[in-house]
């Protein structure tokens, strides 16, 4: 829904598709990434691509920010328990045949409950500790380094419920950007009260009201 909001705007211009060129096209080099904008550059104009891949990628933030250390982002996130619903549906809608891994929805129900509970054995040993934040993100990058792409390494169910844990893949984005250049949409929201998401959405970009 943000993508298509974005497209409407007369100082913006996206890239015709998604182009998961910092996780699965890396080695075309940055040449072929610039060719894909060419259509659309225009003096005057903002351009931006979306890949919803990206952000769960340990080698992504890095590649952007060696790139384009400027670089203005824009994450999605919605509530994290109708993102699981949303993503089981959305999985057997393109893939029917997924449903041998993930099951029939309250068997999908109880894999998140089992992965949920073996994840926060994993975490609870750090949190009473007062080098809190150092270690969790020691873990964090551990876990990242340990499963690299989820959905690649991962069992359906448990890369569902990984990828909705965005706190574990947002520190990774913190290590090279700061927060001014992230910018979070709810994504719920959008379809409640799109105007306000655009008009945040065009503060952040520095893009006139329209």
């Amino acid at each position: 829904a943000l993508l298509r909001f974005l497209q409407f705007h007369p100082k913006l211009r996206s890239a015709k598709s998604e182009l998961y060129f910092f996780n699965k096209h890396y080695e075309e080099g940055m040449e072929w990434y610039l060719e894909q904008f060419e259509e659309v550059a225009v003096r005057g104009l903002t351009l931006f691509e979306k890949t919803p891949t990206y952000y769960q990628n340990p080698n992504v933030p890095k590649r952007i920010f060696d790139a384009f250390p400027d670089m203005k982002l824009i994450i999605s996130v919605c509530h994290p328990v109708k993102r699981q619903i949303s993503r089981y549906y959305h999985a057997l809608a393109i893939r029917p045949d997924t449903i041998n891994d993930l099951g029939d929805f309250e068997h999908y129900q109880n894999k998140l409950k089992h992965f949920k509970k073996n994840a926060t054995n994993e975490f609870q040993a750090v949190y009473d500790d007062e080098n809190i934040t150092e270690k969790i993100q020691a873990l964090t990058e551990n876990f990242l380094l340990k499963h690299k792409t989820p959905f690649n390494h991962m069992v359906l169910p448990q890369a569902i419920l990984l990828n909705s844990c965005y706190s574990i893949f947002l520190r990774n984005w913190l290590k090279y950007f700061p927060k001014e250049q992230i910018h979070l949409v709810n994504g719920n929201e959008i379809i409640a009260n799109p105007a306000k998401i655009m008009i945040e959405v065009e503060d952040f970009v520095g893009v006139d009201k329209w």
